[in-house]
């Protein structure tokens, strides 16, 4: 357990209109220690379209921090919706690993608190998961998390996201977004490989576009995706590249 770091200085309450190789990618004030003179907001973040109207508040919090003296809180007074900061960053899914990587710190009090990622496409929405939703415990202490996706050649940019739904308050610090090149990570385990071998058959035994796709090239992208997965839940990402790309 990693205890909350706090100090005397106030919360800063912001508006809401603001608006393994791996390797770092573009992002921006990913431990909320750069905070503009005028508060106006944490640089590089901003609270996304589709929050709901009953969003609550957003704060850049100097009281409590994982790592270094800020963290984000979203706090909600409302039991239902949802409230998500999210950061924008161009990438170009033709060059570099081909899966992206969102980890950081996460406590909450009441309230369920996640990480998110989607990838987006010139055409739009590519692909989207979170994480720590329902798993994250309740009771104020620190939590790593994390969540990955695939990463299409036609990846145009990704969107960070920092979600909570629910009544109570929630942190994140500490956040680390990377790109990841899945071929150099360790083999799957057995219990891994067993389960996305059993979803690749059913796959190519009732798909409607099963005659047009090629199979083999389709299984071993999906296997690499596998790399480096320990647990049926880790190994998911290799199914859902593996259904995204069958149609």
């Amino acid at each position: 357990m990693i205890a909350p770091r706090t100090r005397t200085v106030g919360v800063v309450v912001l508006a809401l209109a603001f608006a393994f190789a791996r390797a770092a990618l573009p992002q921006e004030n990913l431990s909320f220690e750069r905070v503009p003179l005028a508060m106006s907001s944490p640089g590089g973040w901003r609270l996304a379209e589709r929050s709901t109207a009953d969003a609550g508040r957003a704060t850049v919090d100097t009281t409590v921090a994982h790592d270094g003296a800020h963290s984000l809180r979203i706090d909600r007074a409302a039991g239902g919706g949802l409230t998500r900061v999210t950061q924008r960053i161009p990438i170009d899914g033709r060059n570099g690993g081909n899966r992206i990587a969102l980890s950081g710190y996460v406590r909450s009090s009441g309230a369920d608190a996640s990480l998110w990622l989607r990838v987006d496409g010139p055409g739009g929405f590519l692909a989207a998961d979170s994480r720590g939703a329902t798993d994250a415990p309740a009771d104020a202490t620190w939590t790593l998390h994390s969540v990955q996706l695939p990463l299409p050649a036609g990846a145009r940019e990704v969107v960070l996201g920092l979600s909570v739904r629910g009544a109570g308050a929630a942190w994140f610090d500490t956040l680390a977004f990377e790109r990841v090149d899945a071929a150099t990570l360790p083999p799957p385990s057995g219990a891994a490989l067993r389960y996305v071998s059993s979803a690749l058959d059913i796959m190519q035994q009732h798909s409607i576009n099963g005659r047009t796709i090629d199979w083999p090239i389709l299984r071993a992208a999906a296997l690499e995706h596998a790399r480096g997965s320990v647990s049926h839940a880790d190994a998911h990402l290799a199914v859902r590249f593996a259904l995204r790309d069958a149609g």
